[in-house]
């Protein structure tokens, strides 16, 4: 790395240097490396946005040996760095107002595949029409060549990311640690199969926790490195609604799934819907604001039973078209605990080749 890049990247790690200030610094005083050199001297209050306060938490970080110990973790993690000067970061994202000055990645970002691209989000705590929802149209418009862009949390977010993989599609994650941090813990799996498939990406260093207020300024990022934010299932304070909100902000695209009037986790996406947003009921919503054609082949998402696991296909010959079997019945037939049937049902809901009645009741899709 040249000198200029590691002050970029020193500078970009400081906690409460923002991209506004981050921006601003740069322009006042030229360069990171500037940046740094300036720190050197007694505190010049003719630097413009150099505040006595913003001086001295500079300081405090103008050491070699933090900078060392940051290079030595990316290095150790295998973390790529991006900063926004590079030809190979996001497009998307660079368009946005004052973007993050610095991307760690794990995995891949392709410039034109993940132009084409969609963020996905949601509430954590879906339902069955939401699984539902987000398998098939996830895997449909990753079946189309959309990328899909999420924040890997619970819910809606992880069934996204794992519909476009099902589908053979690529999916980006935005973090709100590190990329070094897997959280939550249990898609530690997940984690691992979207940088086979795409890209773990945040703009805190290597280290940072999950801290709540990190969660609300990686969604500006989601909604940046996508031509449209669509939203599956959002209550009524839901941090789905964020993105929109920086989506519009940002001049992009906002669409969202119409649900059940009765259910709170639909209060956030009627909002929206009568705010303004495009309604989607079909993945030929999504396709018509990227110009791409539907096909028979996304409609089916792609789904071969040759991208079923062994587990899935065993399970997928006890169900019958149009005739309901329960959960409790495929234990009997699949010789499968309780705690495994459960599992696959759920992947296989995901991918959209099931769908769950009321109580314990799954039926195939048509």
């Amino acid at each position: 790395m040249t000198s200029e890049e590691l002050h970029w990247i020193w500078l970009s790690s400081i906690t409460g240097i923002g991209p506004n200030r981050f921006y601003a610094l740069i322009e006042a005083l030229g360069s990171a490396s500037d940046v740094w050199a300036a720190l050197s001297s007694p505190y010049n209050p003719d630097v413009e946005g150099m505040g006595t306060q913003l001086w001295n938490i500079l300081r405090q970080y103008r050491d070699e040996k933090y900078i060392e110990k940051l290079i030595a973790n990316i290095e150790k993690n295998r973390i790529d760095v991006l900063m926004s000067t590079s030809p190979d970061y996001p497009k998307n994202l660079k368009e946005t107002y004052n973007p993050p000055p610095t991307l760690y990645v794990k995995g891949k970002i392709d410039n034109i595949k993940d132009e084409m691209a969609v963020a996905v989000v949601g509430t954590r705590r879906c339902s069955a029409y939401g699984r539902t929802v987000t398998g098939k149209l996830c895997s449909q418009a990753a079946a189309a060549g959309i990328t899909i862009v999420s924040g890997m949390a619970r819910g809606i977010d992880g069934l996204a990311h794992k519909a476009a993989m099902d589908a053979g599609g690529r999916t980006i994650a935005v973090l709100g640690c590190g990329v070094d941090m897997i959280y939550p813990p249990e898609h530690k799996p997940l984690y691992y199969d979207i940088i086979s498939h795409g890209a773990v990406i945040s703009e805190f260093p290597p280290g940072m926790e999950p801290l709540k207020g990190n969660f609300p300024q990686r969604n500006r990022i989601i909604s940046g490195l996508s031509l449209a934010t669509l939203v599956i299932e959002a209550g009524n304070t839901s941090g789905a609604l964020i993105t929109a909100d920086f989506a519009l902000e940002q001049g992009r695209d906002v669409m969202a799934v119409p649900g059940n009037i009765t259910s709170p986790n639909s209060i956030g996406t009627n909002r929206l819907i009568k705010q303004g947003a495009k309604p989607i009921t079909d993945v030929q919503d999504i396709l018509e604001e990227f110009g791409i054609k539907f096909t028979a082949n996304i409609a089916a998402g792609d789904v071969a039973m040759n991208q079923l696991n062994i587990e899935e296909q065993r399970l997928l010959k006890f169900f019958q078209d149009s005739q309901p079997v329960s959960a409790e019945d495929l234990c009997v037939l699949s010789k499968m605990s309780a705690a495994k049937v459960n599992g696959v049902l759920t992947s296989l809901e995901i991918k959209g080749i099931i769908k769950q009645l009321p109580g314990t009741l799954f039926i195939k899709n048509a």
